[in-house]
């Protein structure tokens, strides 16, 4: 039993990681690799496995399923980032159905929170002609990129919390 405990608090501190490091990846690179988020979603069937309490393990499947189909949808209208997609639907897998709103909340809110910070940064720093291609790649060609892995983050780390304080 203390085994097993071990193993889920082991589980849910390494999906924490994760996320810190699919924040970090987004924000210097723009890019969440697949395996940050494959990882994620696996370890979701550990933490089923090795928690003391039962996991709606169905309700998280149901979860990240809806929430990965919507996400597809927005990125095939290029609203969303194909890494956001599959990152935040890996969170919904852990926050199943009675966390997904408030998940979405958080990061909604972390989100408009990260775009009003950029936005102000793009007005107040406009880089000369030399500066452009070498700091700031992405608004060079006009258009500005957010890197909402670290607004999907916040969603995950309000789950982590609270299976870590369950």
């Amino acid at each position: 039993m203390f085994l097993a405990i071990f193993l889920d608090q082991i589980a849910i501190v390494t999906f924490l990681a994760l996320l810190i490091w699919a924040a970090v990846g987004d924000y210097y690179r723009y890019l969440i690799p697949n395996a940050l988020s494959v990882a994620a979603a696996l370890l979701f069937f550990v933490h089923v496995f090795a928690a003391a309490a039962p996991v709606d393990w169905v309700g998280g499947l149901i979860t990240g399923g809806t929430v990965f189909f919507v996400g597809a949808t927005m990125f095939a209208f290029r609203l969303l980032g194909g890494g956001d997609v599959k990152l935040l639907s890996a969170v919904a897998l852990w926050a199943g159905p009675a966390q997904i709103i408030d998940v979405l909340l958080i990061t909604g809110l972390a989100g408009g929170l990260l775009s009003l910070a950029m936005m102000t940064t793009f007005y107040l720093y406009r880089p000369g002609p030399a500066e452009i291609s070498v700091s700031v790649p992405r608004v060079s060609r006009g258009k500005q990129y957010i890197p909402y892995g670290i607004a999907i983050a916040a969603g995950g780390f309000y789950v982590g919390a609270r299976l870590l304080t369950e």
